[in-house]
């Protein structure tokens, strides 16, 4: 058991281990936080653990390698980062996660010093404290948490019991025309103080179950154009308009095409979406749940003919034996 004010805090991604998005993260915990073997001064300390996609899996969204092996590689990172703990992993963000916390590659006899889930002593390798997922190239604002990788990293976390954050930068506002505009150490600074107040929560065990963060930060030339950080909704207009382009045809059957297109945000302000079009840091509180509890076609389906049977129509009728 750790001692009080000290972390683990495991980091996935979908853009990959190489990502620039995840080095500035990572660069920036390094820096914000000392490592839990550090001389106990009463600062918080945080031990930082990194399982990441070999290559790029953006718009993976929840998948899970189910038919095939998953592989595993220690790695060593660049420059100050190499004093980490680093797997680069074959499979999606989600095997990631599960990689992480389900098998021995970094159970040193290390886990969560606040019990964030209570079967974790005896179901999981290793227990972090809090699962952060990004910084990722792009917002997952509105619709696109969906299809969103790294969405999904911080989702498959809540899903085996552990607080997370999924961490976005948007695009450039002139995006596509420039697209080599990331800020990524830019948008690690805007992610602390969030990360801080999670820790916070964490400690005081605030953070209810099935229950995660969805971070955006804008895509700004200065820091001086943020106007805050804003507690939003998910928005159900920010998306993207698409259109597949034909590249090659071939000769016979097989066809080429490519998927192309452009970020479109609502306007409203307490939206995700609004939120970064007003260069707001968006926060959006997410749910593991679907279901839908209010809407006016509930009343339409509570008078559908099939509810209130004691059996369905179709399996009253009996089956007639083969002769």
């Amino acid at each position: 058991m750790s001692r009080k004010n000290q972390f683990h805090v495991l980091v996935v991604n979908d853009d990959g281990i190489h990502a620039p998005g995840l080095h500035a993260l990572l660069r920036k915990l390094l820096h914000a936080y000392p490592r839990c073997d550090a001389k106990d001064d009463g600062v918080r300390k945080v031990n930082i653990y990194v399982s990441c996609p070999e290559r790029e899996m953006s718009a993976t969204s929840h998948s899970v390698t189910v038919r095939n092996p998953v592989f595993v590689e220690s790695l060593e990172l660049p420059g100050e980062l190499s004093v980490l703990k680093a797997y680069a992993i074959s499979g999606t963000p989600v095997d990631c996660v599960r990689m992480a916390i389900c098998t021995n590659i970094f159970s040193g006899g290390e886990s969560s010093s606040h019990d964030a889930h209570d079967k974790a002593v005896y179901k999981f390798k290793f227990t972090p404290d809090l699962v952060l997922s990004g910084i990722n190239r792009g917002n997952n604002a509105g619709l696109n948490v969906i299809y969103s990788g790294t969405v999904a990293g911080a989702r498959e976390a809540v899903i085996m019991g552990f607080p997370s954050i999924a961490l976005s930068l948007d695009h450039a506002p002139t995006y596509p025309s420039d697209q080599d505009k990331w800020d990524y150490n830019m948008a690690a600074d805007l992610s602390i103080p969030v990360i801080n107040n999670m820790l916070d929560s964490i400690e005081k065990k605030e953070v209810p179950q099935n229950f995660f963060l969805n971070v955006n930060i804008p895509n700004v030339d200065n820091v001086s154009q943020i106007q805050g950080v804003k507690l939003t909704r998910q928005s159900m207009e920010t998306k993207w308009i698409e259109a597949y382009t034909e590249v090659t045809r071939s000769v016979g059957y097989r066809r080429e095409f490519l998927l192309t297109g452009i970020p479109v945000s609502e306007p409203d302000v307490n939206s995700d979406g609004g939120a970064l079009a007003k260069n707001y840091v968006s926060v959006t509180p997410l749910h593991l749940s679907s279901s839908v509890l209010e809407s006016p076609f509930l009343p339409v389906m509570k008078g559908w003919s099939v509810f209130g049977k004691k059996t369905c129509p179709t399996l009253l009728k009996k089956k007639k034996k083969k002769k």
